[in-house]
């Protein structure tokens, strides 16, 4: 009996520095568009003969090009401590490092701070942590990567600013490593109703578009080592009941753009990793696995047109001077996800039209440092 296009499974592992997989696999919630595609190198034979008849090839090394749309949300809260989302390991092999962070509302914070700023607690007398973004309000919250967490009515300083601790919430954050030895690959067990297909040592890619109104889809690609694929009953699995949150609310901002007076319609942001195979002779596959040798994270904002002594996209671009982007997915504590994108460089303006609106398309480089180009926090 043929099998059925509509049943499909999805598990993934995440690998130890021996390749191996330790623990169960996790269940996966993938969305329509899965895929994976055998490719391989193909060997042409030039053979002198004495006939126009093709003599066909052969395939050389192997490995599977995978598509994983996945939603972006959390992974909910437990006694008030995130957990890791459904999305962790496939992140993790996207050349990201977890660490983590809090979400710190403050009261009586002024200007005086920066991005990457040490947050010291006089209270306690020790550091809080390094802050990456704050949403300035009558309660202002801090988005850190945390040392000491600090009490409610602790005295905060940052930069020249102050500010006193009101609410103190758990939060997890994926940031890029460029250190190789932090690069993590997974494990892939996809059931194709009754075929399994393995993809091992596989390394991913990510890309995703915040459109109002909508939920958020993580498109990730995969290369990973080819296993020649075995019928297998599927198993038997449980997936999360979490939904995922709608681009609503989302207090999306562009440096100094007035949102209370242009909108906004969707950020697309794409890493940009650049994924290379790693020959090996000893490899079944002629591939010992993949790596991440470069990434060029780049995306596109979309802000309404305003007066020019409002918000003047040309004159960022003239300059080369670098906006921060911040946005925030859902309302409930534990299945929110904020972005941060400290120092984006426009590449371009151009002109589109939106709801009657002259509205811009501006793409941009996502520029760093030191591995602080984005933040995904999980909050």
């Amino acid at each position: 009996m043929s099998n059925s296009s509509n049943r499909r499974l999805v598990l993934i592992g995440l690998e130890d520095d021996t390749g191996a997989v330790t623990g169960p696999m996790q269940v996966i919630e993938t969305l329509s568009g899965f895929a994976m595609k055998a490719v391989g190198d193909t060997i042409t034979r030039d053979i002198v003969r004495p006939s126009l008849s093709k003599t066909g090839s052969m395939v050389g090394a192997k490995n599977w090009d995978i598509t994983l749309p996945m939603e972006l949300k959390g992974g909910g809260a437990e006694a008030g401590v995130v957990q890791p989302p459904e999305l962790h390991s496939v992140l993790l092999a996207c050349g990201l490092v977890l660490e983590a962070a809090k979400v710190i509302r403050v009261s009586g914070l002024t200007a005086g701070f920066a991005f990457q700023d040490t947050i010291g607690n006089t209270t306690a007398a020790n550091t809080t942590g390094q802050l990456i973004h704050a949403v300035m309000d009558t309660e202002s919250a801090l988005f850190v990567i945390i040392e000491n967490e600090p009490a409610v009515g602790d005295e905060l300083t940052l930069g020249t600013a102050t500010a006193t601790v009101v609410s103190v919430d758990d939060a997890l954050v994926y940031r890029p490593t460029s250190k190789r030895a932090e690069f993590k690959k997974v494990t892939l067990h996809a059931h194709f109703d009754g075929q399994r297909r393995i993809s091992t040592h596989a390394v991913a890619d990510i890309g995703f578009d915040w459109s109002a109104g909508k939920s958020v889809t993580a498109n990730f690609t995969l290369k990973g080592n080819y296993a020649r694929p075995e019928d297998q009953p599927m198993p038997d699995a449980i997936f999360s009941d979490l939904f995922p949150p709608i681009v609503e609310s989302a207090g999306m901002t562009l440096d100094d753009y007035p949102t209370k007076k242009g909108t906004i319609e969707k950020l697309s942001f794409s890493m940009g990793n650049e994924i290379v195979a790693v020959p090996d002779v000893n490899s079944p596959s002629g591939r010992n696995s993949y790596r991440i040798s470069d990434r060029k994270p780049t995306g596109s904002i979309d802000p309404a047109s305003l007066a020019l002594n409002e918000f003047n996209p040309f004159q960022y671009w003239e300059d080369g001077n670098k906006a921060a982007i911040f946005a925030t997915l859902g309302d409930t504590a534990g299945e929110q996800v904020s972005i941060v994108l400290p120092a984006s460089q426009f590449t371009a303006v151009s002109d589109k039209e939106r709801a009657g609106d002259d509205v811009y398309e501006l793409p941009f480089d996502v520029t760093g440092r030191s591995d602080n180009e984005f933040y995904l926090f999980f909050h």
